[in-house]
């Protein structure tokens, strides 16, 4: 995030391929939030504006089991979908 040529190849690739890895994304709380800001505006859900998943007993939503999903989106069925999802570790998840 430091280096602008960076992130704007990033942003090329994540427009041309539509996924990006990031690497190094420091482990506080508000890194994820200050990346996908930079990426673009964060919409609110009614899971807020970032959720972590955990796996609980007798989930009633596989995405709270320790089953993999594989690549996806969420909120498909929401009238304004998410244009993009970002997940910098399988637990976090923040939508625009």
């Amino acid at each position: 995030m430091g280096n602008p040529q960076i992130f704007n190849n990033a942003m090329k690739k994540l427009g041309s391929w539509g996924l990006i890895f990031l690497d190094n994304v420091p482990q506080e709380e508000t890194a994820v939030e200050k990346i996908a800001e930079a990426i673009g505006p964060l919409r609110n859900t009614f899971y807020g504006r970032t959720w972590d998943v955990k796996s609980k007993p007798q989930a009633e939503n596989v995405a709270y089991t320790a089953h993999h999903l594989g690549l996806h989106m969420d909120l498909l069925y929401m009238k304004n979908p998410p244009g993009k999802e970002q997940r910098t570790d399988p637990s976090r998840y923040i939508h625009h």
